[in-house]
């Protein structure tokens, strides 16, 4: 290093050394707000679970994090710097010492502040969450009549089945994920086991009162 960065500097200008650090450590975003005197107005630490492209990018998936450390970090960087307005900052977790280190710091908004949830994200949420009971109605008009006891149980019986293939499918996404996003996915799992049998027992108090036909 000592032989090739003179060599370096003299045909790029003033260069920085920036130290390796191996892969495997979460990378965490902090963006700041701080006045004329340099005081914090706002704060957040958030990861990075998911970027585009995969190796390294912009996140598109994150997850708020409670990293003081971090933090305080970022604002004690922008006191040295006389810093006013927003900043950016990037860190990675060190895994060899799990201790954060600086990557960059921009003087802008992060590109994934432009990955907004949009009208049309909420559209196709609302589709695949309609198409969801759909497909479970839809199995339980064609089962029931196979279906042993009455109405309700029928419904428990059938979205029950339902609900433990969502859930299977759940859990297979969330090993795809690290220890800070697994949290979503079990809530997801627990609101699940709450939903379905709620939504059982709706069904079957009103399928026999709107297929009388079927009613057996």
């Amino acid at each position: 290093m000592r032989t090739i960065y003179p060599q370096i500097s003299a045909e790029q200008g003033v260069c920085y050394v920036q130290d390796f650090v191996p892969p495997g450590g979460m990378q965490y975003k902090v963006d700041m707000l701080v006045d004329d005197g340099q005081r914090a107005l706002a704060g957040v630490v958030y990861g990075k679970t998911r970027m585009y492209p995969p190796d390294g990018g912009s996140s598109v998936l994150n997850f708020s994090a409670d990293r003081p450390d971090i933090l305080d970090l970022s604002r004690r960087m922008l006191v040295e710097l006389k810093w006013t307005g927003f900043c950016d900052f990037d860190f990675v977790d060190d895994p060899r010492d799990n201790v954060a280190k600086l990557m960059e710091i921009n003087p802008r908004f992060p590109e994934s502040f432009n990955n907004n949830f949009s009208s049309t994200d909420f559209a196709i949420s609302f589709f695949y969450n309609f198409m969801l009971w759909l497909a479970t109605a839809w199995i339980f008009h064609l089962a029931h009549p196979n279906v042993k006891g009455g109405f309700i149980l029928k419904s428990l019986k059938v979205y029950g089945l339902t609900c433990l293939f969502f859930l299977s499918l759940t859990a297979v996404y969330m090993n795809h994920f690290n220890d800070a996003v697994q949290p979503f996915y079990l809530y997801s799992m627990l609101d699940a086991l709450i939903l379905f049998p709620l939504v059982a027992v709706a069904n079957g108090l009103i399928y026999p009162k709107l297929f009388k036909a079927n009613h057996r």
